[in-house]
């Protein structure tokens, strides 16, 4: 007697799609408790996985463990085609495609054509539609964990050094995310941790990359934005100034008058006398 080990298996599909991406396409990033895999059918592909950048050729694809940050470019020259699907797995044997990119041969990428076409044929909006063929659930988690299985046994494992280019290309662009969110948020008297929070990163990471490219820590540049609208409230408004720092959700006037003072060097008060009225 035979009893059957499940040395790899797939509790859920999450999401399958096939994309083609324009040549400018961005996508800025994500995290999420499951895996997500990323295949370059054509073209080129830049990603992103935690603080990693590379870039990925034709036939090659990348795995971002559960709750490792990602994101992707298309670099601006050729528009990739390429699938992506996240699913819920918590083998051991998982850890085999942690923070690995793999080269697929015939045989992978038949076993993942196989899939491709099984899930074209029953999946619509991410659920299984009704007039599906009989067993198109248990075959789509079949196809995908013999193509993991091969995975492993093959081991085409590919070790990439990081691309400068893509990392230089990708932290500037993060950096301008973060410049537009502390734009959105100028109101609303956020903290740094907000800002960890939005992009998925760690602080100290955000820390440096703002600091690079800008030459300001991220919360300097943003308590500096808040003293700039509020001058410009001061201008343009007939607000007073405790309206125009319960408007901008500081915590006390005093307060408000204290950052204006280590920012202008001056008080709101001494500001709106220097101003010049014809």
């Amino acid at each position: 007697m035979l009893v059957f080990n499940e040395n790899i298996k797939i509790d859920k599909l999450y999401t399958f799609f096939y994309f083609e991406f324009a040549k400018n396409y961005v996508f800025r990033g994500e995290k999420h408790d499951f895996w997500e895999a990323v295949y370059v059918d054509k073209g080129v592909l830049e990603v992103m996985a935690d603080t990693r950048h590379y870039v990925l050729n034709n036939g090659q694809m990348i795995f971002h463990k559960p709750n490792e940050f990602h994101s992707l470019w298309a670099n601006g020259e050729i528009a990739p085609n390429v699938i992506v699907f996240s699913f819920n797995c918590d083998s051991q044997a998982m850890k085999f495609f942690e923070n690995k990119i793999i080269k697929l041969d015939i045989e992978q990428k038949n076993i993942l054509q196989k899939f491709i076409k099984e899930a074209r044929s029953c999946l619509q909006n991410q659920q299984l539609k009704a007039e599906s063929p009989f067993g198109s659930n248990q075959l789509l988690k079949l196809y995908m964990e013999e193509f993991f299985i091969h995975c492993i046994r093959n081991q085409n494992v590919q070790k990439l050094k990081e691309s400068i280019v893509t990392k230089n290309r990708m932290e500037k662009d993060i950096a301008v995310t973060i410049k537009d969110f502390l734009k959105e948020k100028v109101n609303d008297n956020i903290c740094l941790k907000d800002v960890v929070a939005q992009m998925s990163l760690s602080a100290t990471y955000l820390k440096d990359l703002f600091k690079k490219n800008y030459s300001i820590s991220i919360m300097k540049y943003y308590r500096t934005l808040r003293i700039e609208k509020a001058k410009q409230l001061i201008r343009e408004s007939s607000l007073t100034f405790t309206e125009i720092a319960e408007r901008m959700n500081y915590t006390s006037i005093h307060y408000f008058s204290k950052q204006f003072k280590d920012c202008v060097g001056m008080t709101p008060t001494e500001y709106a006398k220097s101003l010049v009225h014809f």
